[in-house]
């Protein structure tokens, strides 16, 4: 493996452009795994203001068709995911036509945080694979900065209280009027979503096709459980690290336990950081062959 900083003189040295270094790289994954691989990178470590243009959201879907236009579908899917999450239905839709066109042979990988929606996603997979520098995070999608679980908490509570002290109505009126009609029930729609998302995609991949059905509903319901859990996550942008997530059920392949593979990895996700960090680029989407769907700030 080229360091962040070997393959950031490497470029400079040899005057490659970016564009076509990521490519390099990216064809020896594939050569390596012998497996289509599409990246999914979002650069709102890099861009925090435009964030809201970094998340996983319906336009992305012209990316992922662009991408898989020409893939040889019998070699399945390695999806690299680098996303702080996004719109549940939008990831719902990617992730059913990923489904449609791969069917269960698809493979997540995971170089560094895939959270929210992007955890929601990874459950297509029929293994996810991470290093120990790889996170995963809480399903209880956000609104604004704020996490929907926290916000039927607080709802909850308020009720609570008003029930048994209506004076308490001068504390909580001005805070839930800030919630149009409907919003409450939304929240609460929304969190089912993501719920019945990855207890469909885990329930139909093959991600437990050797268990029993017995042993498969136990497992699936013991991560939807931790990772739909607010209380015990406490923040939305708790990182979920491969350790836990594999002891909680999900099937783990560690990147560590295959050299080769980790390093071939990491080289393509230090070249797509060092694109966000010093271009416009703010989501890239592409592939070994060079297909690619950019958006620039």
């Amino acid at each position: 493996m080229a360091s962040s900083q070997e393959l950031l003189n490497y470029l400079s040295q040899t005057q490659i452009s970016f564009d076509d270094a990521r490519i390099q790289y990216l064809k020896k994954l594939s050569d390596l795994t012998n497996r289509n691989t599409i990246c999914y990178y979002s650069g709102w470590m890099q861009k925090g203001g435009y964030a809201n243009s970094a998340i996983i959201m319906d336009s992305d879907m012209n990316g992922f068709m662009e991408n898989v236009y020409k893939l040889d579908k019998s070699k399945g899917l390695d999806l690299i995911l680098h996303t702080l999450g996004g719109d549940v239905t939008a990831a719902e839709g990617i992730g059913n036509y990923l489904r449609g066109v791969f069917g269960n042979d698809i493979r997540i990988i995971v170089p560094q945080l895939a959270m929210s929606a992007g955890t929601i996603l990874s459950c297509i997979a029929r293994e996810i694979l991470m290093g120990k520098h790889s996170s995963l995070g809480p399903i209880d999608i956000q609104h604004g900065e704020v996490s929907i679980h926290s916000i039927l908490e607080e709802v909850g509570i308020a009720k609570q209280e008003i029930m048994v002290n209506q004076a308490s109505l001068n504390f909580w009126g001005d805070p839930m009027i800030r919630y149009p009609r409907g919003f409450i029930m939304h929240c609460q729609k929304v969190m089912e979503l993501s719920s019945e998302l990855v207890n469909c995609w885990l329930n139909t991949g093959d991600m437990f096709k050797s268990d029993s059905e017995l042993v498969k509903m136990a497992k699936i319901a013991n991560i939807m459980g931790y990772f739909n859990n607010s209380r015990d996550r406490k923040v939305h942008a708790r990182h979920i690290t491969a350790k836990q997530a594999s002891e909680v059920g999900l099937k783990i392949f560690n990147l560590e336990d295959e050299q080769e593979l980790q390093d071939a990895v990491l080289s393509v996700h230090h070249l797509y950081m060092h694109t966000l960090t010093y271009t416009n680029a703010i989501k890239i989407i592409e592939n070994q062959d060079g297909r690619r769907y950019i958006q620039q700030i």
